[in-house]
């Protein structure tokens, strides 16, 4: 049997496994987050896209009760301080280039 609480906007009853009210439609609480194919997809593609955020999806993932979630949101972080890494390296390599060139032709120019 389902616990009966009431919502606090309109002290309505309502069923604990409720997310939103079905008088009032206030959100009772937050709905689990997807552990689907698709989403897991979708998450580690933005991931990929937009780094520095991949800590905060990670995270929330990381809260959820479920083993699942969690292991999604550690996968998460983990490529997250990977790219990151990567990108830091990548970006040091490039303005070594960068100066190596800048210096090479301030040499051969003789300026």
């Amino acid at each position: 049997m389902n616990e009966i609480l009431f919502c606090p906007n309109c002290h309505q009853p309502i069923e604990a496994t409720n997310f939103f009210c079905s008088n009032c439609g206030k959100k009772i609480k937050n709905p689990p987050l997807s552990t689907s194919i698709s989403s897991q997809i979708f998450l580690y593609l933005k991931t990929l896209i937009l780094p520095p955020f991949g800590l905060i999806w990670g995270y929330r993932y990381f809260r959820q009760p479920d083993s699942k979630s969690k292991l999604i949101g550690i996968f998460t972080i983990i490529i997250t301080i990977i790219e990151t890494i990567w990108l830091i390296q990548s970006t040091m390599s490039m303005v070594d280039t960068l100066n190596s060139q800048i210096y090479q032709q301030y040499n051969l120019y003789g300026l």
